[in-house]
């Protein structure tokens, strides 16, 4: 049986942070579940949708931004016809519904089809479009559910939910001593230009490019290997661990 002293404190917590009152809670405990849920879902999608553009030219991603404005002005014509049409306490569990739905079909896709470069371009141009929709409709539904002095009192709390996953993780990271605090890595041994010429001269390095495709298309070192960073970590076999292996990125 739960204990009734527990709720006293949970509503004590709440009293403290947002001057909530007792029949406001579910409401508001909630509420900031569900905006907590759609930024944590967009922050591991984002990534994912990032990664993908550096396989691909940067006239592709121009196209790929065009047709993001293109269906973003459908989509936003769409909505605003429905919002007239539908009550809105039936459309924000469609719309969220729906990305969902669409999240999955795209995750089956990823599993069946061999071909995945359109499917790929879709889900960058798909990402974006939800960037639009997952945030504008969850503060449009709380306008809708509270009214103006709960929204002065109750928004704050609510809307902490959407930065938690912007808190630095700092258990999770190596504490490295950094002389130069402007290089990034600096557990990674760096380099000088004039030690690097003279592995290349002498032929005593193997040097991996990890910009782009596009990047190393249009300029690279005589003879290096294109690995762009992102996929470093699943292609680090291809690498002979014996050789002096020289990453540059510029």
């Amino acid at each position: 049986m739960a204990d009734p002293s527990q709720g006293g404190m949970l509503l004590r917590a709440l009293d403290r942070a947002c001057d909530i009152e007792p029949r406001e809670t579910r409401a508001t405990l909630a509420s900031f579940l569900l905006v907590l849920v759609l930024m944590g879902s967009y922050y591991i999608l984002r990534p994912v949708r990032d990664a993908m553009a550096s396989d691909w030219t940067d006239a592709e991603v121009s196209w790929l931004w065009t047709f993001t404005f293109l269906f973003s002005a459908v989509a936003v014509s769409l909505y605003g016809g429905a919002v007239t049409r539908i009550r809105f306490q039936r459309l924000v569990p469609a719309v969220y519904g729906f990305f969902a739905a669409s999240f999955l079909l795209f995750y089956l896709g990823t599993q069946t089809l061999a071909e995945r470069t359109l499917l790929d371009k879709s889900f960058y141009v798909w990402i974006s479009l939800f960037s639009l929709f997952h945030v504008s409709v969850f503060w449009s539904f709380m306008a809708d559910t509270f009214s103006k002095p709960q929204a002065t009192r109750l928004f704050g709390f609510i809307g902490a939910g959407a930065s938690i996953f912007l808190l630095p993780d700092a258990d999770d990271q190596p504490v490295v001593s950094n002389p130069n605090p402007g290089v990034p890595l600096p557990q990674i041994q760096r380099v000088d230009l004039s030690t690097a010429k003279s592995a290349f001269d002498e032929g005593r390095a193997v040097f991996v490019d990890v910009r782009s495709q596009a990047f190393y298309q249009d300029s690279h070192i005589p003879g290096a290997l294109s690995i762009p960073l992102n996929q470093l970590e699943d292609r680090i076999g291809e690498l002979n661990q014996d050789d002096w292996i020289i990453l540059y990125c510029t």
